[in-house]
């Protein structure tokens, strides 16, 4: 996959060389496990909308607006794939939807709900939920870092990503919670009395 802008004109120095290669990297990663004629198809949809914002940011000198627009491309782009992702797997199903109770009460978002569902190939289906990670049916395990990792926008620099999602910190607690869950204390234990036997207290 190789996209032109018309707009340019292989000037020396030309930011819009730049700008190409860019979109052409963002194009080939959001489209990569897609069907090449089907990538085509839905990269050559946004192009033309991106070659007529760099061409206006061009003419006006004001290169710093090019990030904005590359990152409008990568956000159609990413949405064009996810319906096609969605289209594909309707008849299928993919797992997600009767568990995305689960993905809730684990402290899945949106963000990474919608992206395991990108992440997940042709035919596979997702089988377990943690904290941490997901499985799906073919055995693969996808960590939380890694799914937040692919739902970044391929021009996000400026480090603030991860306040999208919870921290370590609220993991640690929500492991602790569902482990307090898991085996409860009985009513009558006292971290004061633990050696003492039951019914007997200091």
């Amino acid at each position: 996959m190789d996209f032109k802008l018309e707009t340019t004109d292989a000037v020396p120095l030309d930011p819009r060389d730049g700008w190409e290669l860019t979109a052409n990297q963002i194009a080939t990663m959001r489209t990569r496990e897609l069907p090449a004629e089907v990538a085509e198809q839905i990269v050559q949809s946004q192009w033309r909308t991106l070659d007529a914002a760099l061409a206006e940011i061009f003419r006006r000198g004001n290169y710093g607006e090019a990030g904005a627009a590359l990152n409008a491309f990568d956000t159609a782009l990413m949405a064009a794939v996810g319906k096609e992702y969605e289209r594909v797997r309707a008849a299928a199903g993919d797992g997600i939807d009767d568990l995305v109770s689960v993905l809730n009460d684990r402290a899945w978002n949106g963000i990474e709900i919608d992206t395991i569902r990108r992440m997940l190939e042709p035919g596979e289906r997702l089988a377990r939920v943690d904290l941490r990670f997901v499985e799906t049916s073919k055995g693969r395990r996808i960590g939380r870092p890694e799914v937040q990792e692919a739902a970044k926008p391929s021009t996000q620099t400026n480090g603030r990503w991860g306040e999208n999602f919870i921290g370590e910190a609220t993991l640690r607690e929500l492991e602790v919670e569902a482990e307090r869950k898991k085996n409860p204390l009985p009513p009558w234990h006292d971290s004061r009395n633990r050696d003492l036997p039951r019914g007997v207290r200091a």
